[in-house]
């Protein structure tokens, strides 16, 4: 019998050499090897690990014949199986064996090759380098002495060798040192050599060729206790741990690994099975596939011990890459460092920690259960245990997938903390697997418990306690200081020390603002994921307005009853930790903190009544105290600036309030108001150019009210009070023509009427309509249509306020309006020095009025003087007139030639001045400045005088 196994085996070997179309001279070397190769697979113990499922095998077999529409063979076969049944001599197994005989020779002929073609396979691989391989294992006939084999030449370029060489497989699911171990044994390395030896003994010895040796193997009962204990990150007895630190994939591009992404971490390692262990390839992959577990597990304990020991930060925790990127000391130091030791990181850690017990208890549970014997449905032998490789697949295929999110996302969040660790962790939630995100949602839930509590102790309390930097508001550091010194003397003192002088706000300026500059958002810890900017801006709001009623405001009481009050609501959002959730709370929180607030600045603080008192002193909108005021201190103003004192102006400042209606405001307003003296006044400047009104602002109002602000209704204040001065002039300058020089003049005899100085002084009339109409338009264009339309639009924003922040941007796009259409903004400058040339001229209008007068008046005292002598000489009875005595009849030409000249200048001058103002003020964008066009030349005048000019 073994003559004739042996023959059928040389025939066959011969008959693939002769289908492989090996050369004649090469077949005999050749036969040799594979007869050898043969003979070692047959006498192997290797056979098929399927389970022995009779009913299975048959149902399957069944279907098959339904499919390919045999229903009478599938009725045939459960026939023959009966038969089969009903013969006590076959086992179940010996039926299950024959079952699947049958089915492998149904689909022979359809998918599966030949005896013959899996034959020429092997030989046409061994004829190409497989045989060098051969060459290699003891006692093979390429290996012994005399052997015709010869290996193929080797490149001995070791570039090229090394191009040779493959990429190892590296993925989450599959370590690198395993996918090392199995692409070594399966290329011919050391421990495949080994196991190839020992299977070749025991082929040999079944076979007859060799001695039979007593080889001992792992039983799989002890490969599933060594399996459970590396799932626990427990070196076993057949199992090694193989840590290999070195990156396997660095990448720069930052972005966060996913299930399937090469390494977690980039680091490789895991468990291997012992070289010097025999098992079976299928066990050794069923081995690396629980192992990796183990592995899975050691990198998530690693983070969560990490997370228990940054709670106290360690001076290793300055260089988390000294220890190394794979190693847990590495771990532990990364996780201190940039919100490693936060609240969010340990809440994560915690997590962790939990899912790892749970962990445990499992393990317990399996290590229970491995050497109790239970049998299973169709097999006849109970005495084996009920634990094997391929039912701890099905029992940690679950935790498996678990501990591969754990390790996922503890690795995708290092070095992050606060709100940016937790929307990383909400990235990975959003998921389309609905395990991967309820779990991730699970874990989210616990992290942001530490978040949510300090968004309700900031909403709530205004507390900001971030110890760690986590949370997206941020505090100034000078804010816990002023606070300080507030909260221990005079409530409210922020706002004052801001605009009433002191020295630490004179240094700061506008970086002391507490409600702009001393709170803001960081970005980079928002969660925008899932906390939208919207609702970061709110919880920023709340917080900003109960430290701003406590600390400003003075409304401490409140801010304490009204957080006591919403504690268990807070609490209970918190815990709940939903967005929707959240949402609602900061709503109604931030509502009820800036309805209080606007109550506190409307009620005690009157922001209606300072904000009108501003717009009628400052921007002069009460018109008799500005006449009384003018009249008062125009003496005063016409000295030169060194000479003016801040008492004479203050004195007529509060004379003028009470000869005015503005008596009856409150003393509050009154007292704030005061007249100043521009202390940066050069040389040569008179009063008029440095007379300010200071209308003084403190407390909360100093937060809407603030330097700026003041600075530029002062810029308006300036062009205002120009004007309201060009405008007396001109009055002036009227009475003087109309009163004076008329009353003058009319002392001369009638035939003389129709001299210079009447003409002069309609010169002087023409020119000073021309320059009244210019003023008094422009003056209601800024009083009406900018000021008071600016002004009715900032009171319905300010009635339908809901916040301090509306309420600042209505005051701002207020002086905004007046700054852009008083002609006082950066694109305004050519106006603005048209303007001052314009009223500068005015201005000199007045004195040449003044000289002219003085010239018509010296001349009617000339006049009177020559009459009362006549008067004198006729009485005495002598000639009224005499010889050689000068003719006053008139003015005299001589004098009034410089007037006349300066008056025709002056008109040459206002009326280009004029035309260049005309011309740029259509450049300007809002509409409210053709209304302004129109008015100032509504009969074209300018125009056509300008073209006249151009033709002359």
């Amino acid at each position: 019998m073994e003559n004739t196994q042996t023959s059928f085996v040389h025939r066959l070997v011969n008959h693939a050499l002769v289908q492989s179309n090996v050369p004649e001279k090469d077949r005999q070397a050749h036969s040799a090897q594979l007869f050898s190769y043969a003979v070692r697979i047959l006498g192997s113990k290797l056979s098929s690990k399927t389970l022995n499922d009779e009913q299975a095998v048959l149902q399957a077999l069944r279907l098959e014949l339904e499919q390919q529409g045999k229903a009478s063979n599938a009725a045939r076969l459960l026939e023959c199986h009966q038969g089969l049944c009903s013969n006590a001599s076959l086992s179940s197994s010996t039926r299950s064996g024959i079952l699947r005989l049958l089915r492998l020779c149904a689909g022979s002929g359809r998918s599966r090759p030949s005896g013959e073609d899996l034959l020429g396979s092997t030989v046409s691989y061994l004829s190409k380098g497989g045989l060098q391989a051969l060459a290699s294992i003891p006692g093979s006939a390429a290996s012994r002495p005399g052997s015709a084999y010869v290996a193929p030449p080797q490149p001995s370029n070791p570039q090229l060798q090394h191009q040779h060489q493959q990429p190892e497989p590296y993925s989450v699911s599959f370590p690198p040192s395993l996918s090392s171990s199995f692409s070594s044994n399966h290329s011919g390395g050391p421990a495949r050599q080994d196991h190839d030896h020992l299977r070749r003994q025991r082929g040999a010895a079944a076979a007859g060729l060799h001695d039979s040796t007593s080889i001992s193997s792992v039983k799989e009962p002890l490969l599933v206790r060594d399996v459970l204990y590396a799932c626990q990150g427990i070196t076993g007895k057949f199992m090694e741990y193989q840590d290999d630190n070195v990156p396997a994939h660095p990448s720069s591009s930052g972005s966060s690994p996913s299930l399937s992404s090469p390494g977690l971490n980039g680091c490789r390692g895991g468990y291997t099975v012992s070289q010097d262990v025999e098992v079976s390839e299928v066990e050794k992959m069923l081995v690396a596939r629980l192992t990796e577990l183990g592995w899975l597990f050691r990198r998530v304990k690693a983070h969560a011990d990490a997370g228990a020991a940054s709670i106290v930060p360690t001076a290793s925790s300055a260089n988390p890459t000294a220890a190394g990127p794979g190693s847990a000391e590495g771990w532990s130091a990364a996780a201190g460092t940039q919100g490693g030791g936060g609240a969010v990181r340990q809440a994560l850690c915690s997590t962790l920690a939990t899912e790892l017990a749970d962990f445990y208890r499992l393990m317990a549970v399996l290590e229970a259960h491995a050497m109790q014997p239970m049998p299973t449905p169709g097999d006849v032998d109970a005495s084996g245990p009920y634990l094997t490789l391929r039912r701890l697949v099905v029992w940690l295929g679950e935790p498996l997938r678990r501990m591969r999110l754990l390790a996922l996302l503890a690795d995708s969040t290092q070095g992050l903390g606060g709100g940016a660790l937790a929307g990383a962790l909400y990235a990975h939630a959003q998921h389309g697997d609905p395990f991967v995100s309820s779990y991730v949602s699970k874990v989210l839930h616990v992290a942001c418990v530490p978040l949510f509590d300090m968004i309700r102790r900031w909403v709530f309390e205004g507390v900001l306690e971030d110890l760690h930097g986590e949370f997206f508001v941020r505090k100034a550091d000078w804010v816990a200081d002023l606070v300080a010194s507030t909260r221990g003397g005079d409530a409210g003192g922020l706002a004052t020390l801001e605009l009433s002088g002191g020295a630490e706000a004179q240094a700061g300026g506008k970086g002391r603002d507490l409600w702009r500059n001393g709170y803001w958002l960081e970005p980079a810890q928002l969660p925008s994921a899932f906390i939208s900017e919207q609702l970061a801006q709110k919880v920023l709001r709340a917080g900003k307005s109960i430290n701003f009623l406590q600390d400003v405001c003075g409304d401490g009481p409140w801010v304490q009853e009204a957080a006591s009050a919403a504690a268990a609501a807070a609490a209970q959002a918190a815990s709940f930790g939903h967005v929707e959730a959240l949402e609602r709370v900061v709503s109604t929180a931030s509502a009820m903190v800036d309805r209080r607030l606007m109550e506190v600045l409307m009620g005690r603080f009157q922001f209606a009544k300072h904000c009108d008192a501003v717009r009628r002193y400052l921007l002069l909108g009460q018109g008799d105290f500005v006449q009384a005021l003018m009249d008062l201190v125009s003496k005063e103003l016409d000295r030169s600036a060194m000479q003016v004192s801040e008492i004479t102006l203050n004195h007529a400042l509060r004379t003028a309030l009470g000869a005015s209606a503005a008596r009856y405001d409150d003393e509050d307003v009154q007292d704030r108001l005061r007249a100043r003296k521009d202390r940066s006044a050069a040389g040569g400047e008179s009063g008029w150019d440095v007379f300010t009104l200071q209308y003084d602002v403190r407390g909360p109002l100093a937060t809407i009210f603030t330097r700026d602000a003041m600075g530029q209704y002062l810029r308006v204040f300036a062009l205002l009070w120009r004007l309201k001065r060009v405008e007396s002039a001109l009055s002036s300058s009227w009475m003087v023509l109309q009163c004076e020089v008329e009353r003058a003049l009319s002392k001369f005899p009638q035939n003389q009427k129709g001299q210079a100085a009447e003409r002069v002084q309609r010169q002087c009339l023409q020119l000073r309509s021309e320059m009244s109409h210019f003023v008094t338009n422009l003056q209601y264009y800024l009083m009406f249509e900018v000021m008071e339309s600016a002004w009715q639009e900032m009171s319905r924003r300010v009635s339908c306020a809901a916040d301090l922040d509306q309420l600042i941007d209505a005051h701002e796009d207020y002086l905004g309006t007046l700054i852009r259409k008083a002609l006082l903004d950066a694109g305004s400058e050519a106006l603005r020095v048209t303007l001052a040339e314009l009223t500068s001229n005015m201005l000199g209008l007045h004195g040449v009025v003044q000289r002219f007068n003085e010239v018509v008046q010296s001349a009617e005292r000339r006049l009177l003087a020559k009459q009362w002598r006549i008067k004198e000489r006729t009485a005495a009875g002598q000639w009224g007139t005499v010889a050689g005595e000068d003719d006053i009849s008139s003015v005299p030409s001589e004098e009034l030639l410089p007037v006349e000249k300066r008056v025709d200048e002056l008109q040459r001058v206002h009326a280009r001045a004029l035309q260049t103002f005309t011309q740029q003020l259509p450049a300007q964008a809002h509409d409210e400045v053709r209304f302004l066009l129109y008015r100032l030349d509504f009969q074209e005048f300018a125009r056509r005088r300008s073209a006249i000019d151009e033709i002359l």
